[in-house]
């Protein structure tokens, strides 16, 4: 890995700063403003990434690993939108270190123990192996597969850790009734989770609420800034956690309510604050994807 230049970065706090794209402002800023005000209420302060129209600062900030953050290779889309080439890094104090390694930081979901990714980091990186990744990340490697018909591949929006060794899953029983490929994914999830000791509890989706029999015509139409026709519209498993302040998605429909309470459930000292990402969704991802934390 080499060492990236750093002589615009400037201090930080770890675990009180967030970045969002400037162009989340005015592409949504039903979701942008209320994200910036009620993480500014609980003391965290909000940066803003410019010099690109990519709203996913997940996907291409640095990640943590171990020690240190690593910033890996973005991979080039054929969306001018998605570019981050131009992309300045401001207030982040630590040294970056650079990696060939080709991975989306939505592919990664860390616990103290543990690492989830989905098999896309090695379908993009051949030749890698699970040694490579583990002594990277100084921790476990668990490879879930990539979910029916997703090109993206991220895992962020298949599990969250909610503990050292116990996760939220995606509760894809009525995605199934459309899609029976989900019946069989369902369970080969759940028995790699259970197979390395990791306990799991099923959240809420709304996959299935969306407009199905929208064509990918109409969709582009619609939404001319989403980069696959695979809206991230019902994954509230998608949330972003600070500290003991959570951002949960909501989709303006009756099952915004079993994902408050599930996620209640499992986080009973924190404030849950809703925000409206109805639209945002539509784009191909949600809070977790627009949100980027140490």
């Amino acid at each position: 890995m080499s060492r990236l230049d750093s002589t615009n970065l400037s201090e930080s706090t770890k675990n009180s700063v967030v970045y969002m794209a400037a162009a989340l402002a005015w592409r949504h800023p039903e979701v942008f403003w209320p994200v910036k005000l009620n993480l500014a209420a609980a003391g965290v302060d909000v940066k803003v990434v410019f010099r690109t129209g990519n709203i996913w600062t997940r996907d291409y900030m640095p990640v943590r690993t171990g020690e240190v953050l690593t910033l890996f290779k973005y991979k080039t889309t054929k969306y001018k939108s998605l570019d981050v080439s131009e992309v300045r890094y401001n207030g982040i104090t630590e040294s970056i270190y650079a990696s060939p390694i080709v991975l989306d930081g939505g592919n990664v979901v860390q616990s103290f123990n543990w690492v989830i990714m989905t098999d896309k980091v090695v379908k993009d990186n051949p030749g890698i192996s699970m040694w490579d990744l583990q002594s990277l990340f100084g921790k476990g490697l668990i490879i879930i597969p990539v979910e029916p018909g997703d090109d993206l591949g991220h895992a962020d929006g298949i599990v969250k850790f909610i503990g050292p060794t116990e996760v939220l899953v995606n509760d894809y029983s009525s995605i199934a009734k459309r899609d029976k490929r989900f019946v069989k994914y369902q369970k080969d999830l759940e028995n790699i989770l259970r197979v390395n000791g990791i306990t799991f509890h099923r959240i809420t989706n709304a996959y299935d609420k969306w407009d199905w029999n929208m064509s990918e015509e109409t969709f582009r139409q619609c939404f001319p800034d989403a980069d696959d026709y695979n809206p991230g519209f019902g994954y509230y498993i998608n949330f972003f956690k600070i500290a003991d302040t959570i951002l949960l998605p909501a989709m303006k429909i009756s099952q915004d309510v079993d994902a408050f309470n599930c996620v209640r459930k499992h986080y009973p000292d924190c404030r849950i604050v809703v925000i409206d990402c109805s639209s945002l969704s539509m784009e191909g991802g949600l809070l977790n994807c627009v949100i980027w934390s140490l």
